[in-house]
């Protein structure tokens, strides 16, 4: 059976990833530049702007279906 609309799960998972992703960009890479961690600092980049892409992906995923 077909439906329209969304199972329920997406509804909390697409605004998590978009605020974890923001929470680390803004937060978290500032502080291990400070702290002098790099490896950190760019894992931390790279899981923010993962975490941002992929709810941003979803959202649109979920909105064109």
């Amino acid at each position: 059976m077909i439906t329209g609309g969304s199972t329920g799960s997406s509804t909390y998972v697409i605004p998590l990833l978009l605020l974890t992703g923001a929470f680390l960009l803004r937060m978290d890479v500032k502080k291990y530049i400070i702290m002098e961690m790099p490896k950190e600092g760019k894992t931390t980049l790279f899981l923010g702007w993962f975490n941002l892409v992929l709810g941003a992906l979803l959202f649109v995923w979920v909105w064109v279906m």
